[in-house]
């Protein structure tokens, strides 16, 4: 048990690192764009979930980077999602361990 609570505390880790990271590129005029902030610290998280990468073949080098950019944008909209999830997961974990640390 102790180190699933260990492991989960790396990601949450890992989150707040990828946060820090990407935060000042998401700061404009002074405030954030957590839309903007969210798709950035997704893109690691869904690109590793990602199973089909489009190749495009006999196009141009704008219509292959244009393809890499929609493949990262998807990655980290699904990222996303994945971060939220297990942010929750955690989140109920820790809630449970703490109740039966109480009935203990």
């Amino acid at each position: 048990m102790r180190q699933e609570i260990f492991c989960r505390m790396i990601f949450v880790t890992e989150v707040f690192l990828w946060t820090v990271i990407f935060y000042p590129f998401c700061v404009e005029a002074g405030t954030c764009d957590y839309l903007k902030l969210w798709i950035l610290v997704g893109i690691p998280f869904g690109i590793r979930k990602m199973q089909i990468w489009i190749v495009p073949r006999n196009r141009d080098v704008g219509s292959t980077i244009a393809m890499l950019v929609f493949q990262m944008l998807i990655g980290g909209m699904i990222g996303g999602v994945v971060l939220v999830w297990k942010l929750f997961y955690c989140l109920f974990l820790w809630y449970y361990n703490f109740i039966e640390k109480l009935k203990n």
